[in-house]
């Protein structure tokens, strides 16, 4: 959202997995315990190394607080990653006014509509509070 665009501008799986690889490093047992036991996982996958000055470079015009909370939200170990309910208490969103209207509450009938019987309100709701 900060640059307007997505992050990694893949257009196939493993095109999206290498873009994102450039940018965080490949996965290793390293930042990732368990990548080297999933099923799709390859030995032979490109060794990207992470490149924080890059990474920085792609996340302009981004300050230290907004980068810290992305790299959280982008950490490849699953219990080290940020939940939505730790990235809404990080302190880069604590500048956010308080009167803007919260996501969930712009949500149209036409989009829940869309979605079957599923509340999208209540499951973003619910998502937030996790």
């Amino acid at each position: 959202m900060v640059r307007g665009r997505s992050l990694f501008m893949g257009d196939s799986e493993i095109d999206q997995l290498f873009y994102i690889f450039r940018v965080l490093g490949t996965p290793d047992s390293t930042s990732w315990v368990e990548v080297e036991r999933l099923p799709d996982y390859q030995f032979s996958f490109p060794k990207w190394m992470y490149n924080e000055e890059e990474f920085r470079k792609k996340m302009h015009p981004l300050d230290e607080e907004g980068f810290d909370l992305i790299k959280e939200m982008l950490r490849y170990q699953p219990e080290s990653r940020y939940t939505a309910k730790s990235a809404l208490a990080h302190r880069y969103l604590q500048h956010i006014p308080s009167d803007l209207e919260p996501v969930y509450n712009l949500i149209t009938v036409s989009n829940a509509q869309s979605n079957g019987d599923r509340d999208l309100e209540q499951e973003a709701l619910e998502m937030m509070n996790r």
